[in-house]
């Protein structure tokens, strides 16, 4: 199921994540911002959930933001070259391009 060019990130995905931003019954879902939210979205649904108390907590951990640099998730500004992929059953996180994920 993953694609080939997503990069797995050497930090596990923290297991309260999916019920912070109201993810339900899902394996997989993506984690962008984009039009001035933070959004997830599993390829059948999306919603918005907290910058301030989830996302920027997340991505701007040191643990994670260095490997993050690299990459457009999305600003007010830009729409998201990149996604993080959250992987609930194995507890996984990669990063790739906003395309290839969404397609997942």
């Amino acid at each position: 199921m993953l694609g080939t060019h997503f990069i797995e990130l050497p930090v596990a995905m923290p297991p309260m994540l999916p019920g912070m931003v109201g993810v339900n019954n899902t394996q997989y879902f993506a984690l962008y911002y984009q039009g001035s939210k933070a959004t997830w979205s599993n390829g059948r649904a999306m919603a918005t959930f907290s910058y301030y108390a989830v996302y920027a907590p997340l991505i701007e951990h040191i643990t994670l933001a260095i490997y993050l640099e690299p990459y457009n998730l999305g600003s007010d500004d830009e729409l998201p070259e990149h996604a993080i992929l959250c992987d609930c059953v194995r507890n996984k996180m990669y990063v790739g391009a906003y395309k290839e994920i969404g397609r997942c």
